[in-house]
């Protein structure tokens, strides 16, 4: 005996949402339609309508689901509603999560980020400025190898918003955040004396590098105040990686008459590094070496033991640098902020890498 054949289920129809119309969304806000509709198209400017009203429809429009003509908007103004950020190393954990925060800031203030990495290159950094002024983009956020910045200069002579970010150059004269190097370093070298060590190594970074440089000073300034004389022999390092961290505290460590008794590495991934050749000259973090790093990580204190850092305020640095480079993009007239480093500080965060001797 046969089956009858099945009927086809039908499928419930779709239920759509209707989103908000231009007559509902100025109703809402108690504004003209026109004015509304001038803003979603690109024309509040030409118009003379008021920053913050402006600012007002954009943000309803958004929370609404009103659809908004970027690109009649980006024609209109002359912009891409885009900004290039470019840093040194993606793979290192500071530079991600500056990316990171950059990009949500800048997506909130309804822009769209450029995200390149010159990879500690110099000419990389070169050929990737061009490049990010060839596509137009509104302005950049700067987080430079740290060399030089002769190749960036026609940037600002091209009338290109530009902020730097971490590795600045004080002598150029655009806005600049930062967060406190000099500073951090004091604390890291207080911290090691106040438990009792006196030789002390240092494992930096790329040492032309702004950031490098200010801990640096701020770890020699640190001796001195305690009376103790800064050993160049104690200072080994030529690179932020992993792998040049290992090598470094592999010639601090493996002399047990020159051996130091605590090092202060200058970045998260030297003291990766440094923690290993430590181990593999089998010694023991604190017992042997206490280990002191600049820039807390989220896995700091997972490792064993876990690692007392100085840590920046990483998302505030994006938000300060974002919201300059809003502000330089600004019609000419309206910028409220002037060139000059900002300097934030930063904390020490204690914990088992340190021991008292």
């Amino acid at each position: 005996m046969q089956e009858k054949p099945r009927k086809a289920r039908s499928k419930p129809p779709a239920v759509t949402v209707p989103r908000p119309n231009l007559k509902e969304l100025a109703a809402s806000l108690g504004i003209s339609v026109s004015t509304v509709s001038r803003v979603l198209s690109g024309r509040a400017e030409q118009n003379r309508i008021a920053p913050a009203t402006r600012e007002l429809v954009l943000a309803a429009a958004n929370k609404l689901g009103v659809m908004v003509d970027q690109g009649a908007r980006g024609l209109r103004l002359r912009q891409t509603l885009t900004i290039g950020l470019l840093i040194p190393d993606i793979a290192n954990p500071f530079f991600a999560s500056l990316a990171c925060a950059v990009e949500k800031a800048a997506r909130a203030g309804g822009y769209t980020v450029l995200l390149c990495d010159s990879r500690e290159s110099t000419a990389i950094e070169r050929e990737t400025v061009d490049l990010l002024h060839s596509r137009r983009v509104d302005g950049l956020i700067l987080a430079p190898v740290g060399e030089t910045h002769s190749h960036l200069l026609p940037l600002q002579q091209a009338g290109i918003p530009v902020v730097l970010a971490d590795r600045v150059f004080p002598q150029w004269d655009v806005p600049s955040v930062v967060a406190d190097s000099y500073g951090g370093a004091r604390m890291a070298v207080d911290h090691l004396v106040a438990h009792g060590h006196r030789r002390i190594g240092c494992v930096q970074g790329l040492a032309a590098s702004y950031s490098n440089t200010e801990r640096l000073r701020g770890f020699k300034a640190g001796l001195k105040a305690a009376g103790i004389r800064f050993d160049p022999g104690l200072l080994r390092g030529t690179d932020f990686t992993a792998e040049g961290g290992y090598h470094a505290a592999m010639e601090l460590c493996r002399n047990p008459e020159t051996r130091p008794t605590a090092l202060f590495t200058l970045g998260s991934l030297l003291a990766l590094g440094a923690m290993r050749a430590i181990h593999e000259c089998g010694l023991k973090v604190p017992q042997d070496v206490s280990v002191v790093s600049f820039d807390e990580q989220p896995w700091a204190e997972f490792l064993s033991p876990s690692l007392t850092t100085i840590a920046q305020p990483v998302e505030t640095i994006a938000n300060e640098a974002f919201a300059r480079l809003l502000d330089i993009m600004r019609p000419a007239g309206v910028t409220k902020t002037v060139a000059g480093v900002l300097t934030l500080p930063v904390k020490l965060i204690s914990r088992e890498s340190v021991r008292t001797l």
